[in-house]
């Protein structure tokens, strides 16, 4: 697998801390993709990288989650370290579907494709979802925040 970059977020997931990985090579070319950088081939990322990502981070970090890219036969390798390490893991795809070796592993899933007129997370209309793949529980309503006016 290819990376772009990696960084520690606290947004894509919500309630865990995430070692973020920016997988490179994305076919998809969303118009208006927050990371058009990752469309590019990147550097190679191997499961010994994860895990001394994931030694350096830990008791910092709650789980990883995997931005994008293009997926090869390894991945499931990469989830399994994850899930060894005792970390939830979590893939963003614009994808509507990933392969079911794929799911099993994963405790969370963002699906669908960037679509400006339907928005983000953070937007009731959007046509992307956020899934707790344990339970086939959407959790969208947890990026979006309401804001009353007294």
């Amino acid at each position: 697998m290819n990376i772009y970059n990696y960084d520690i977020t606290l947004q894509e997931v919500p309630d865990e801390v995430s070692l973020t990985i920016l997988v490179s090579g994305c076919p998809l070319h969303c118009k208006g993709c927050s990371s058009p950088e990752a469309w590019k081939e990147g550097r190679e990322f191997k499961c010994s990288n994860l895990t001394n990502l994931i030694d350096r981070f830990s008791g910092y970090v709650s789980c990883v989650c995997f931005l994008g890219g293009e997926w090869d036969e390894e991945f499931p390798k990469y989830l399994d370290i994850v899930k060894n390490k005792k970390l939830k893991s979590c893939l963003y795809t614009g994808r509507m579907k990933v392969k079911k070796e794929i799911e099993e592993r994963l405790d969370y899933l963002k699906t669908g494709p960037w679509m400006p007129k339907y928005g983000g997370l953070d937007n009731p209309g959007t046509n992307q979802k956020f899934i707790d793949v344990k339970n086939n529980k959407e959790l969208n309503y947890k990026f979006q925040h309401v804001h009353k006016t007294n």
